[in-house]
């Protein structure tokens, strides 16, 4: 039996998402990955999770793009990034537990039981510049600091952690291939600035 050819309209079309982020330290992702083992083991999770490489915190989404990213908005993201000047960031996460949502895998994260100010500040921060390049698809105006971990069919509720935290000294550009588990840094920029 042949498979049967996709007509050039109907060709699957693969997805890319472009996306701004802080990456852990290796000591706080080495943490994370402990912590995703303990609730796998304890849990029975089937899911292996996200690799060492892809753990980030999001900060502001740039678009989701259909067969590839246009060069003009990556060019346009990457002006953006670099007119900020701000201090780095602090970033503690003493929960972890899953965002139930319908119909769909749950995200197992790492998140706060306070609001973590310097983060939500880098966010507006980001977003502002973003605008000022025309960027405002993807901009989000809230923003609810977390690291996801895997994705699993079971939800697990939120448990106190040994704090999960590091200093963000840089933030980067990432391009994710959706669905493949890939991600590209296609840019990273310095904190050195004075902050707010």
């Amino acid at each position: 039996m042949f498979a049967q050819p996709f007509l050039p309209e109907m060709e699957p079309k693969s997805e890319h998402n472009l996306f701004f982020a802080f990456q852990p330290d290796w000591a706080a992702a080495n943490q994370a990955l402990a912590i995703r083992a303990g609730a796998r083991l304890r849990n029975g999770l089937l899911s292996e999770g996200l690799g060492r490489s892809n753990l980030h915190v999001s900060l502001q989404g740039v678009g989701r793009f259909y067969d590839a990213v246009p060069s003009q908005v990556v060019a346009k993201a990457k002006t953006a990034a670099s007119m900020l000047r701000e201090a780095p960031v602090a970033l503690r996460f003493e929960l972890a537990g899953s965002y139930p949502r319908p119909q769909s895998t749950s995200p197992f994260v790492l998140h706060s039981k306070v609001q973590q100010l310097g983060v939500v500040a880098f966010h507006r921060a980001l977003g502002e510049a973003m605008k000022g390049q025309g960027l405002k698809r993807g901009v989000s105006r809230t923003l609810t600091p977390h690291m996801t971990l895997l994705y699993d069919d079971l939800a697990l509720r939120a448990a106190e952690i040994e704090p999960v935290a590091w200093t963000a000294r840089e933030f980067v550009l990432i391009h994710s291939l959706v669905g493949l588990g890939r991600h590209e840094v296609l840019g990273r920029w310095p904190l050195r600035g004075p902050g707010r």
